[in-house]
């Protein structure tokens, strides 16, 4: 028996079935590790500029104790400013900033870089496709299928059908 090729429209179909499911099946893969590895880039951020916030407010107690220990006037502005103690013969002005700070506070959004890692799933469904416990094996079983099929097409071995003059020429026992 001979074998054959598989004709250009076949061999372009496997083609494009194994280019659509090997890059479906590699985005199953690796979409869901790329958010993890964002979200853990998101974290990591978060972390560093919260240790250099802390530094700073350390820098800032550091240079207190250090005025509390070495500046009497500082104690004395510390005592009045904190325990409403006043100077006789100066009169107090109070000013409330708080209004303002609630009004900077209450629009609700979120700080720049700190919107979750989950949230590009959230906003395209395609994205959230690769990525859903329900809909990611069975994409990839469709996928691994396609890739499969397309190997079928492109190397699986083609007989050729002999003339029917040939068949009647065999003889009947072979």
């Amino acid at each position: 028996m001979a074998m054959q090729r598989p004709d250009a429209a076949t061999t372009t179909l496997a083609l494009l079935m194994l280019l659509v499911g090997g890059g479906a099946l590699f985005a199953c893969e690796l979409v869901p590790a790329w958010l993890e590895y964002r979200e853990a880039r998101q974290v990591l951020a978060a972390a560093q500029r919260q240790y250099a916030q802390l530094e700073q407010r350390l820098i800032r107690v550091n240079k207190q104790l250090e005025h509390l220990e070495r500046d009497p006037a500082y104690v004395e502005r510390l005592a009045r400013q904190d325990f409403g103690l006043h100077t006789p013969g100066v009169e107090r002005i109070r000013i409330d900033v708080s209004a303002k700070a609630g009004q900077a506070n209450a629009e609700g959004r979120m700080p720049a870089g700190t919107e979750p890692a989950g949230a590009p799933a959230q906003h395209n469904p395609l994205v959230a496709v690769f990525v859903l416990e329900q809909t990611r094996p069975i994409l990839a079983g469709l996928s691994a299928g396609m890739v499969l099929i397309a190997l079928l097409l492109l190397f699986a071995p083609r007989r050729v059908a002999r003339p029917a003059s040939d068949r009647q020429a065999r003889p009947a026992g072979r």
